[in-house]
């Protein structure tokens, strides 16, 4: 992964970051591994059941499964 101080720092925070700030990331996001950093972030919140959250979750899985096609 690039250097890039905003995924870094999602794992370092003490808060979720809300939804449409990490939707912003992740139409950014420039590598598998800062797609993961965001994945990361929701995963240390929980929020597999808020629905402000799922499309994020949803997208950065279909992008996984494109890559091991």
């Amino acid at each position: 992964m690039k250097d890039r101080p905003q995924y870094r720092h999602l794992n370092e925070v003490g808060c979720l970051y809300p939804a449409e700030q990490l939707q912003d990331l992740y139409d950014q996001a420039q590598d598998p591994d800062e797609l993961e950093a965001i994945l990361c972030h929701l995963h240390q919140y929980d929020v597999a059941d808020d629905f402000r959250y799922l499309h994020i979750t949803d997208l950065i899985q279909r992008y996984r499964e494109e890559e091991e096609l």
